[in-house]
Parts: structure tokens; C-alpha cells; sequence
């Protein structure tokens, strides 16, 4: 469920920002997915988005299009709910929705955390179960201005079996400005616990 939202990672409403973004991730085992993603700050208290997933099968000869919308709503500065409802395109995969309330906390000037708790319903979401649940810790340490390097921790389970779905993953990753407005994010999730792939994921950014 961790790629199920309009951002391309978990972060803290932006007022008034704008972003758009492209890129590739990919496991080991799957040709991988091409994804494009927009948001847009309304004001200082709502955000919109939109984000469209393009699986790729077979060798790249099957692409199936996955389609997120989504929204946060501030609740403070620092903190807010996300509504992301997903569903698919040229197919017949189902719809699903993702809950989540995100905290962020500025420790120095250098270093930072979101925090993140989510929810999710319905097929295109959860599998097949009933519900999943997903907690998740991602501290970053900004090393110089265009250099900033991240590690996530991430949990999750499902309502229905608990236990053998319990999965922990490990997300390193980095994100470089190369341009003002202009950045380069890459991440990949390692698995500890739960046997998932390793993925890997790059995407540009441009703000404006």
C-alpha cells in the first residue's frame, strides 16, 4: 500500500506548491511500472493530486493503467489527513481507498521526520483482504543543500491475517536538487520481514 498515494512518497502538506513528476520503479522479479504525478497547493490548508500507475507485463507487451486521486487537509501546520481512492483504467482490477493522517517534526535544520499511519479498503488496495494497516517512520538528514538522504521503516498487516501478512521493509533512498526547481528522487525497499521484493524507484521533479 506504500505506493498507493498521489505523492511519490509520505511528506507533509506544501502550501500553495506545485509539483509535477515522472519516473520508473521496478523488483526484481516484474518488468516494473512507468508513473506520472501532479499536485497542486490550493491554499495553506488543502492539497490535490493525482498520480497514473502504468504496469507493465510480459515483457512490457501488457500495460494496465492504474489511476490515483487524492487530497490532504491540514489539521496544523505540521500535520494532516489523506483520502487517495484508486482504481483502474483499461481493466477490471476494482477500486480501493487509502486513509492517512501524516505528521512531520523538524528536530534541526539538517534533520527531519514524517510520521505516517494509513488504512486501506477494497481489492485494488488490500489484495484480496479485508483491510490493511500500514505505520511507517522516514527521518531525513539533509547533508548540503542539493543533497538530502532518507531511510523509511515501514509496517504493515492486514485485518484478516495478521500475522502471516505482517511485513516490515526498510526504504532507503535520496533526493538531489540539480536545478532550482529541479530534483531527483531514488529510493528502494529492502525487505526484513514479509518476503517482498526488493523495488527500486527514481523520479524527476520540477517545481513551480
Amino acid at each position: 500500500m506504500h505506493d498507493i498515494r498521489y505523492t511519490l512518497k509520505p511528506e507533509i502538506l506544501t502550501p500553495e506548491d506545485a509539483e509535477l513528476s515522472g519516473g520508473f520503479l521496478t523488483t526484481l522479479h516484474a518488468d516494473g511500472d512507468f508513473v506520472g504525478a501532479a499536485k497542486f497547493g490550493i491554499n495553506n490548508s488543502v492539497e490535490l493530486g493525482t498520480k497514473i500507475t502504468i504496469q507493465t507485463e510480459r515483457r512490457f507487451g501488457d500495460l494496465i493503467a492504474m489511476l490515483d486521486l487524492g487530497a490532504k487537509v491540514a489539521l496544523d501546520p505540521g500535520s494532516a489527513l489523506q483520502a487517495d481512492l484508486l482504481f483502474g483504467i483499461n481493466n477490471n482490477r476494482g477500486g480501493g481507498v487509502a486513509l492517512g493522517y501524516t505528521t512531520g517534526k523538524s528536530y534541526s535544520k539538517r534533520f527531519t521526520a514524517v510520521y505516517e499511519g494509513r488504512v486501506g479498503f477494497f481489492d485494488a488496495v488490500t489484495g484480496g483482504n479485508w483491510s490493511v494497516f500500514e505505520i511507517g517512520a522516514y527521518p531525513a538528514f539533509r547533508i548540503a543543500d542539493p543533497v538530502t538522504l532518507r531511510m523509511g521503516i515501514l509496517q504493515s498487516t492486514s485485518l484478516r491475517h495478521p500475522k502471516d501478512s505482517f511485513q516490515i521493509d526498510l526504504l532507503p533512498g535520496f533526493v538531489i536538487g540539480i536545478q532550482e526547481h529541479l530534483q531527483l528522487f531514488a529510493e528502494c525497499a529492502v525487505d526484513i520481514i514479509g518476503g517482498n521484493d526488493l523495488r527500486l524507484a527514481a523520479y524527476v521533479t520540477t517545481k513551480f
